[in-house]
């Protein structure tokens, strides 16, 4: 099985979100799995896309319920207080003593969205950030991202067709 990640800032331009959602859609027909995480904006765009092959981290049951409720193919996992997601907010976050409980949550939710759970980590991210910087949810998948070597897709630069190109690249030469 292929996966990748999915994911993005909030505050993602409609206009980014379409692409998301576009890309997703060939992602699929290519055979990937998306790996998001149902906030508002990118990772719901990008799980628009999406007929059924998509794996949605949940920080908690009933995250942005409404979303999941007009999208039952998806898989929907919460992901638990388990050590190994846990321990990468200390390991990844750079202010984990400032994050409350919610925000330890959602920071722990984006190491599942990079490495799943038994099975392979993300072959690549694809996402889109305020001018391209490492900031909050997506920055913390960034980081462990970049500490796997995985290749990281910022939309906030690339467009659809390079992102396209260098997966094809990537498909190429595996």
């Amino acid at each position: 099985m292929k996966f990748y990640s999915g994911i993005g800032s909030r505050e993602t331009p409609w206009e980014v979100c379409g692409h998301m959602t576009y890309l997703a859609t060939i992602l699929e027909d290519m055979g990937y799995t998306l790996r998001s995480g149902n906030a508002e904006g990118a990772d719901q765009a990008f799980a628009s896309g999406v007929e059924k092959n998509a794996q949605i981290w949940l920080p908690w049951d009933n995250f942005n319920r409404d979303f999941q409720d007009s999208h039952p193919k998806h898989t929907y996992i919460t992901n638990k207080w388990e050590k190994e997601s846990l321990g990468s907010v200390d390991e990844f976050h750079p202010a984990p003593e400032k994050l409350s409980v919610n925000g330890v949550l959602l920071m722990a939710r984006n190491f599942r969205q990079i490495i799943g759970l038994n099975e392979p980590d993300s072959e690549f991210l694809i996402c889109w950030t305020p001018r391209g910087e490492i900031r909050g949810g997506t920055g913390q998948a960034i980081r462990i991202a970049n500490s796997k070597q995985i290749p990281i897709y910022n939309m906030f630069n690339l467009t659809p067709n390079q992102i396209l190109s260098e997966i094809e690249k990537r498909n190429l030469i595996m």
